[in-house]
């Protein structure tokens, strides 16, 4: 689990009996996840530390987490979660689309690339003064991408909802495919 976080998704995986590896961003959301209930044989490493994984997974889950990545370091990011994953094992992302507000009407805050927010400033996001880079797709941007790293049974699916009594439109996408 990339971005476990509190470890919610990991507990829901231990409870239906698999082996679960999680990873942060945050040194304080690991060792909290450590001291936790939580306990098993499964480990928990910061995020910055994917490098040094050297088994292969029957899937990976990144619910919300790899759209703190620039473009460019987001491509390396697929290209190694294949290596990570055994034959026939899945990938499943959520990310953020291009067709949010939240990227529309970024102003305060200030684009650093194409499609790339150096944080979300505006009080009425969704998001208001989360301090790190967000990143925006589009659906043929992402399925040209898990193409090009040859992913197989492809599934993009657009979900959405609103904030502010639905004066801020958000988009996202949930991505599943194969190696």
């Amino acid at each position: 689990d990339l971005g476990c976080g509190n470890g919610r998704h990991i507990k829901f995986l231990l409870d239906e009996n698999h082996k679960v590896n999680g990873l942060d961003f945050s040194k304080q959301s690991i060792k909290k996840l450590n001291n936790s209930k939580i306990k098993s044989k499964n480990y928990f490493l910061d995020l910055n530390s994917l490098n040094k994984l050297k088994k292969k997974y029957d899937g990976i889950i990144d619910c919300f987490t790899s759209y703190t990545l620039k473009r460019n370091h987001f491509e390396n990011y697929i290209s190694q979660m294949k290596k990570l994953l055994k034959k026939n094992g899945f990938f499943h992302l959520q990310t953020l689309s291009v067709k949010s507000d939240l990227f529309i009407n970024f102003k305060p805050s200030k684009r650093i690339e194409k499609f790339s927010l150096d944080r979300i400033s505006r009080s009425n996001s969704p998001f208001p003064n989360d301090n790190y880079l967000f990143t925006f797709y589009s659906k043929d941007y992402l399925l040209k991408l898990f193409k090009k790293f040859k992913f197989r049974n492809i599934n993009i699916e657009k979900h959405s909802r609103s904030y502010n009594n639905s004066k801020e439109y958000f988009e996202y996408f949930v991505l599943e495919a194969k190696k």
